[in-house]
């Protein structure tokens, strides 16, 4: 009996497709717009004009329904013999059915859906755990690699949401146990990420201080005024001033007490 191969999607980074650890190459452009939108929703149905809609941006020519049904069939055999069996056609679309293990966004929403339950348990170790492994299933910029506007609009920036709410929530778990001086450098790159999200800032500050770097996190403070400033003439929030304050007055409710 011939061996199922394995099969593995990633969209979490650059568009990835491999069998048995080998990379799948999937060129065409056309066909990886598809692939990705697929996956995006994997396990749903895809309705023909949504794929239309991601592939050519409002510029679809007259004979699109065609061309798309052209795509898929290509896709198809670019994925191998498993590809007429994981792409199935419904009345007016497509689906891609996968098992958990096979795509790299089931696998973090799994994980990031374990770690609640981790936290309903109190488990924060058990949490810190399953947030890193969520985490760290992120290789890059959600599929930098495929030219596709309206995906790049209207469906990753919910998944980039979903990372960030994860990376705070990390964040505040190793801050939580005492990990104050292992995220600084984390935080550090997440701040540069997402400069205008203030909690980070925040989150980096009481790291600093319980790190034993009051000047560090009172310079963070100076740096995060003056980019609000510059950027959005705004100053920070009742969060950030109300931690800069307690620096300041080096109160001792900011030291850490363990849970």
């Amino acid at each position: 009996m011939k061996a199922r191969t394995a099969l593995r999607f990633g969209v979490l980074g650059s568009l990835e497709v491999t069998r048995d650890g080998q990379p799948v190459p999937v060129r065409a452009a056309k066909q990886r717009i598809a692939l990705a939108a697929l996956l995006l929703r994997a396990n749903q149905y895809v309705s023909v004009d949504q794929l239309i809609q991601r592939t050519w941006d409002g510029r679809a020519p007259g004979e699109a329904r065609n061309a798309m049904q052209t795509h898929i069939a290509r896709l198809r055999r670019t994925v191998g013999e498993e590809g007429q069996r994981l792409i199935e056609t419904h009345d007016d679309g497509y689906s891609i059915q996968l098992p958990p293990e096979s795509l790299d966004l089931t696998r973090f929403r799994d994980l990031a859906h374990a770690a609640a339950l981790a936290a309903k348990r109190h488990d924060l170790a058990g949490e810190a755990r399953l947030l890193s492994d969520a985490l760290a299933l992120w290789r890059g910029p959600v599929l930098a690699d495929v030219p596709s506007g309206p995906l790049h609009r209207l469906e990753i920036p919910q998944l980039v949401e979903e990372r960030l709410r994860l990376l705070e929530r990390s964040f505040d778990v190793h801050l939580r146990l005492g990990r104050h001086d292992r995220i600084v450098a984390g935080l550090r790159a997440a701040t540069t990420e997402h400069p205008l999200h203030e909690r980070l800032w925040a989150q980096l500050m009481l790291s600093l201080y319980r790190s034993g770097r009051r000047a560090e996190a009172l310079e963070t403070y100076r740096n995060v005024v003056v980019l609000l400033r510059e950027e959005l003439g705004i100053d920070p929030g009742h969060e950030l001033a109300r931690l800069h304050q307690a620096v300041l007055a080096d109160d001792p409710d900011l030291a850490h007490r363990p849970d």
